[in-house]
């Protein structure tokens, strides 16, 4: 390491946040409408009623901790302290994590997801220990997977708080975590606890051929970076805001990821959307597109806080990215170089197209969660059907441009319901559960009508808001909205329907 560290101004602070609904026409506040009666429509199945918030899994208890922005939760809240020297690429980072078991039955060991430990030499683990200093011997690394024997079971409804310090050499690869010599980027970098239920037990999937595979569960992050002699020009794009003057804490709250990448290149260009501010982190050699992105950005963010729900953060980073395609994370996005070189005057490109796919994943895996491995097309047929959407509101000449352009050309083939592990090429992958997932919404929006449809799809996300949600939950929220007629539809697109 170089001289002595020097604290960057990087205080990152969301303030916490709920469900919140589009506000109605006249500014007033919007409550889920409730479904059809029986007696509304023939085929309409029966209705339950829709509560205007989803209902907490375990009540609030007392003694939580409280991350101050955050407020006490049932959750799980990390705190990482990071030293991070950018010219040698190596980061230093003591961990604290409070874990809430959530589960109906006493834990006795706890497993973590390292997905960094996946590549030979990235991560090197420390110490784990207890918070009050004693070490959890018996520790297993193995892969992604990190088993934690624990010396006493933690009881349903309470918690447990642990430490653990451990390296990273990042490797020099094109990728959410990788360095380039255009950035350094830092995605999926610090170890997580695994989902936990009683019939599936601990939820670490292995990388399939195609497609995303870790399953995140809502927490608080609270972040600081010190730097080590950090060149001059460096700009830290995050999934938070800076603030402040001295390197303080970056908060995040009710989120699945905290992201950040580092680079001398960015010129960064920002606008407004409602609350949010959008903040585009364009490479100065690409800098003529910077304002095509940060444009679509800000129109998704409008446009999906009206149809679903009020995006839940203060602020959305969009980062050019030195790797092919995007990569959503809470608060921030990637969108590959090639997208913004390929960019033109008309917003009918993959640059506006994709900027808007990455950016509806915000709530289809930042709000509403999933398993993406079991069932990537819960985030990815929604993320892809809001494409469309994005244009209907946007720049509604470009619909049928979006059709062909983006699904018809590629006469898509296969079942929606695809699970990562059965197909071997980006492809078939795609056209399967994106493409034909598109055209199943699209079928069923035809049947339902546009208002049942968006109501139905803003009771899923409220049900499934900061939980990890099933197809079967999108199923029986579809159900109360819809009615017989949808039966045939899924049948076309569906293996099986939960």
């Amino acid at each position: 390491m170089k001289g002595s560290l020097v604290g960057l101004t990087l205080a990152l602070t969301i303030a916490a946040c709920g469900l919140r609904l589009p506000p109605a026409a006249d500014g007033g506040p919007t409550e889920i409408p409730q479904p059809p009666s029986p007696s509304a429509t023939s085929s309409a199945s029966s209705a339950e009623p829709v509560p205007t918030a989803p209902t907490p899994l375990i009540p609030t208890a007392e003694t939580l901790p409280v991350v101050e922005g955050c407020g006490p939760r049932p959750q799980t809240h990390y705190s990482l302290n990071v030293t991070f020297d950018f010219d040698t690429h190596r980061l230093q980072v003591n961990q604290r994590i409070f874990y809430f078991n959530a589960a109906p039955e006493a834990l006795e060991s706890l497993v973590l997801v390292v997905d960094a430990n996946r590549r030979e030499g990235v991560f090197s683990l420390g110490e784990v220990r207890l918070a009050d200093g004693r070490p959890l011997d018996g520790s297993d690394l193995q892969g992604g997977r990190l088993d934690l024997p624990l010396l006493e079971p933690v009881p349903p409804g309470e918690g447990i708080e642990l430490t653990l310090s451990y390296g990273l050499e990042i490797p020099p690869r094109r990728g959410p975590l990788g360095y380039t010599p255009l950035q350094t980027n830092l995605g999926d970098w610090y170890p997580f606890v695994a989902p936990y239920s009683p019939e599936e037990r601990w939820i670490v999937h292995e990388p399939g051929q195609v497609g995303e595979y870790l399953v995140e569960e809502s927490a608080d992050f609270s972040v600081h970076i010190e730097l080590v002699d950090p060149p001059q020009g460096l700009t830290i794009a995050a999934s938070a805001p800076e603030a402040g003057t001295d390197g303080a804490e970056f908060l995040l709250c009710d989120a699945r990821s905290f992201a950040w990448s580092a680079s001398t290149e960015y010129e960064r260009l920002r606008a407004t959307a409602g609350d949010t501010l959008v903040t585009a982190y364009v490479f100065q050699h690409d800098a003529p597109a910077g304002p095509s992105a940060l444009s679509a950005a800000a129109a998704a963010v409008d446009a999906f806080s009206g149809l679903f729900a009020a995006y839940p953060h203060s602020s959305l980073a969009v980062v050019e990215a030195d790797f092919y395609d995007g990569m959503e994370y809470d608060g921030l996005v990637f969108i590959g170089s090639e997208y913004f070189q390929d960019d033109r005057t008309s917003p009918a490109n993959y640059l506006t197209t994709l900027t808007a796919h990455e950016v509806a994943h915000q709530w289809w895996y930042g709000l509403a969660g999933n398993d993406p491995a079991a069932e990537p097309w819960l985030d990815e047929a929604l993320a892809t059907y809001s494409e469309l959407l994005f244009y209907e509101r946007a720049r509604p000449e470009l619909t049928d441009w979006w059709w062909d352009f983006r699904v018809a050309r590629f006469e898509p083939q296969g079942w929606v319901d695809s699970r990562i592990y059965e197909q071997a090429a980006f492809r078939p992958y795609v056209d399967a559960v994106y493409l034909r997932g598109a055209l199943f919404l699209h079928e069923v929006r035809g049947a339902m009508g546009d208002e049942a449809f968006f109501a139905f799809l803003r009771d899923y996300l409220a049900h499934a808001a900061f939980r990890l949600a099933t197809g079967a939950d999108f199923f029986a929220a579809m159900d109360r909205w819809g009615g017989e007629e949808l039966e045939g539809i899924r049948s076309r697109y569906f293996r099986s329907v939960p």
